[in-house]
C-alpha cells in the first residue's frame, strides 16, 4: 500500500499516509460549521447539504480496513484524488472511493441549481 502513498506524492501530494479506517473521525460540528460559517454553503454540490449525512460516512467508513489521506499546497485535490483512486482501483481495489476538501473544480460552471 505504500506504493499508493508514492503516487500521491508524484501527483503533486506533499504528503501522504495510511491509516486504518477507523481512525477516522466524522464529527457533527463540522456540518454546523459549514451552515453556519461559510458564505458558500448550500452553493456546491461538494459541500453540505448535498454531501453524505454524519451517519452515511459513518456507515461507509466501516466498510473500508484502510484510508490514504494526503495534502496538497494546490487547490486543486479534487483532481488528485480522482486520479488516485482510478490507479487503486485498476490495481484490483475495485472499491476504492476518493473524497477531497475545499471547492470543486470538476465542472466549469456549477450546476447546483439545477440539481
Amino acid at each position: 500500500m505504500r506504493g499508493f502513498c508514492d503516487s500521491a506524492l508524484r501527483l503533486g501530494a506533499t504528503d501522504a499516509k495510511i491509516i486504518r479506517s477507523d481512525q477516522v473521525e466524522v464529527r457533527n460540528w463540522v456540518r454546523w460549521k459549514c451552515r453556519y460559517g461559510c458564505s458558500h454553503y448550500g452553493r456546491s454540490l461538494m459541500c453540505p447539504p448535498y454531501v453524505p449525512t454524519i451517519q452515511d460516512m459513518q456507515n461507509l467508513l466501516k466498510e473500508y480496513s484502510y484510508a490514504l489521506l494526503f495534502r496538497c499546497k494546490t487547490d486543486d485535490s479534487g483532481t488528485l484524488a480522482i486520479e488516485l483512486e482510478r490507479r487503486v482501483f485498476l490495481k484490483g481495489y475495485h472499491t476504492a472511493l476518493a473524497f477531497s476538501s475545499g471547492s470543486c473544480h470538476l465542472c466549469d460552471k456549477c450546476e447546483v441549481k439545477r440539481g
